[in-house]
């Protein structure tokens, strides 16, 4: 039986994001763009110790919030200048193993579960306290460093079990734009499959494999993220900040929240007979309509728009979605995502 294409890198086909020869100005740029980012790493750890009121709450609102649209965007905006994936692909060491050779089921599992563990705690500690905060970024380095040394590029961290990465894969499924892959060069295949730097519209379609033609895709590590993201991010909007002695109740309501999303999408798959193609686009334009719609007052707020903003930002995050489901529905046509 011939292997599907989508299943893995092709010799060809697949390398059209791979990186291209730069001009000596792109790379500066790039390492520009890197270093300021390590930069602003440093001035956050600083101003999360000293002026936590001020530097906690323009993180959480104001920065972090422009991430998910840059994913929509061009995933390789934000792939190209995380200081994360800097310090882990300093510690990657060449002709290393290719950890993300292992069952992609396992590898998805661990960033799913570091993600659903990581971000309810913001409401306990994250959002409140600078030391606290600046323990979550030392522990998050030191991880990305270990890890980067146990594989070689990305495969170590970045494409493995980064907490960030299934939402790279949900929101980049389509971008708008294709951002030329400015770390790997030369592209080393350092992952099997469902790499966002090499072929961000089949990286889905690649880590669900075969289950994406049935509804065994709602089984997958990626496929039980994405359906009960939508209920993760509502309960997160609408859980309010707390003391620690809260965390039952905190990650009690996020673990139902969760549990029912995953069960109402897996209901109308199997009723209605719903594609992979067709649901998991859908679920991201909810996902990132739901984190928009609570973010933005706190966007608004802390960069000192008045209310009236709220609502201009809710309407061009609709028509960037709109735009970008067009786009997804192109792409779907012409990778045959089944």
């Amino acid at each position: 039986m011939m292997s599907d294409p989508l299943d893995r890198y092709s010799a060809h086909g697949d390398t059209c994001f791979a990186p291209w020869p730069m001009s000596t100005r792109a790379r500066f740029l790039w390492t520009g763009a890197r270093v300021t980012a390590l930069v602003g790493l440093l001035a956050l750890v600083t101003g999360a110790l000293v002026q936590p009121g001020a530097t906690l709450p323009l993180f959480w609102n104001v920065v972090l919030p422009l991430v998910p649209a840059s994913l929509l965007v061009s995933p390789g905006l934000w792939r190209g200048v995380c200081p994360v994936a800097t310090l882990s692909m300093w510690s990657s060491r060449p002709g290393a193993p290719r950890i993300a050779e292992l069952p992609s089921r396992s590898i998805d599992v661990a960033a799913v579960a570091l993600l659903f563990a990581i971000v309810p705690a913001r409401h306990l500690l994250w959002n409140q306290s600078g030391m606290a905060f600046v323990g979550l970024l030392l522990v998050v380095g030191l991880l990305a460093l270990g890890t980067g040394r146990l594989g070689t590029m990305k495969a170590g961290f970045c494409n493995a079990i980064c907490p960030v990465l299934p939402v790279e894969r949900l929101y980049g499924q389509a971008p708008l734009f294709h951002t030329p892959n400015a770390r790997c060069a030369p592209c080393t295949l350092c992952t099997v499959r469902g790499c966002m730097d090499l072929v961000p519209t089949k990286a889905v379609a690649q880590v669900l494999g075969p289950d994406r033609r049935n509804t065994r895709w709602l089984g997958t590590g990626f496929g039980f993220f994405a359906a009960a993201f939508p209920g993760f991010i509502l309960a997160y909007g609408l859980t309010p900040d707390g003391p620690l002695s809260a965390a039952g109740t905190v990650y009690g309501v996020m673990v139902v929240a969760v549990l029912a999303s995953w069960a109402l999408v897996a209901a109308v798959c199997v009723v209605g007979n719903v594609p992979a193609r067709s649901m998991i686009p859908g679920l991201a334009a909810v996902s990132l309509g739901l984190y928009y719609w609570f973010a933005s007052p706190g966007f608004m707020t802390s960069l000192g728009i008045p209310e009236g903003g709220v609502v201009v930002l809710r309407v061009g995050i609709g028509l960037l979605l709109l735009g970008w489901g067009i786009r997804r529905w192109s792409e779907n046509r012409s990778v045959g995502v089944a």
